[in-house]
């Protein structure tokens, strides 16, 4: 590659070995989460986490409600009583509309494999065009 090895040239080798190793990685990561994703998708089931916890579930809403009707709480205990139903309402309407707030890995995968490419095509592109014009200049002189 370089008949005299520079600093400059050994730079700019090393460099371009990175920024291909940058390439490499960036489209496995996003091979491989489009394979995970539209491929194979019973193999290892998506790890979807939700956002936050949920309350949890009751089988008898009713005999909270019933709550509120009692003499000894205080109007403050009842508001609480009752703005938690209406939370836990809308809760169990977001689950039946499977409207909740899920984290997908497949988007943050995605986000790591293009920007190893953003970053290492230019890169490799610039450095491998240094190359190129050393060793046809090096050609030349000979």
């Amino acid at each position: 590659m370089f008949k005299d090895l520079s600093p400059k040239g050994i730079y700019y080798s090393f460099a371009s070995l990175g920024a291909l190793l940058m390439i490499v990685i960036g489209s496995f990561a996003i091979i491989n989460g489009a394979m995970t994703k539209y491929i194979f998708k019973q193999g290892p089931q998506s790890q979807v986490e939700m956002a936050g916890i949920p309350p949890l579930p009751l089988n008898d809403t009713k005999a909270i409600s019933d709550l509120t009707l009692r003499e000894d709480l205080s109007k403050a205990d009842k508001e609480a009583i009752e703005s938690w139903l209406k939370d836990y309402k809308n809760w169990q309407d977001t689950v039946k509309n499977k409207k909740m707030n899920l984290y997908d890995p497949f988007y943050s995968q995605l986000n790591f494999g293009f920007s190893m490419l953003i970053i290492g095509v230019p890169l490799f592109a610039f450095h491998i065009r240094y190359i190129v014009k050393d060793e046809k200049t090096a050609g030349k002189k000979k």
